[in-house]
């Protein structure tokens, strides 16, 4: 029975590592394709160019710095309605 016993769990085990090696292979093999799919799709890309790049940059940064001005001018007369509404309510209340 010990003998038997044996027998199936060296069978089992010789499978097992069969079924491994089988599987890690594939696994590579995958791991191949789908990288050499990626290097051909990174190859049809249209990339812009410096010039295009340098551009786009550029009102990207103006449009930040035209947007902060804003905020800031927004703030300012925000500031200074509540100012003048707390000078007004002062002199109304003494």
């Amino acid at each position: 029975m010990q003998q038997n016993y044996q027998k199936v769990m060296q069978a089992m085990d010789i499978k097992k590592e069969q079924t491994q090696s089988s599987v890690n292979s594939s696994s590579q093999q995958k791991l191949v394709g789908f990288m050499g799919e990626v290097k051909k799709e990174l190859g049809r890309i249209e990339w812009t160019s410096q010039e295009e790049l340098k551009a786009y940059t550029k009102i990207v940064v103006a449009c930040m710095f035209a947007f902060g001005f804003s905020i800031y001018v927004i703030d300012l007369v925000i500031r200074g309605c509540l100012g003048g509404m707390n000078l007004f309510i002062k002199l109304l209340t003494g």
